[in-house]
């Protein structure tokens, strides 16, 4: 019915408590670690410009990137 055997049914009947969960050696980099100095760069400069001149990072980012993916690719 719920897909349990019984060895871990009757382990949970009898601790009175769970188990901690079991946790990974490795943690994955996120994609986007490469890229934060230079958002954090257009969001510096966003902060001293106008408020109607401010830009927002959705148009300023897929630029960056596909130049550095071309480049990539070039080698």
């Amino acid at each position: 019915m719920y897909s349990v055997t019984w060895s871990t049914a009757n382990r949970t009947l009898t601790l009175a408590r769970p188990q901690p969960r079991t946790t990974t050696a490795w943690v994955r980099p996120s994609k986007p670690d490469p890229f934060t100095p230079l958002i954090d760069e257009i969001l510096l400069i966003d902060l001293d410009t106008a408020t109607k001149q401010r830009h927002t990072v959705t148009p300023d980012l897929p630029r960056p990137i596909n130049e550095y993916l071309s480049s990539e690719a070039l080698r």
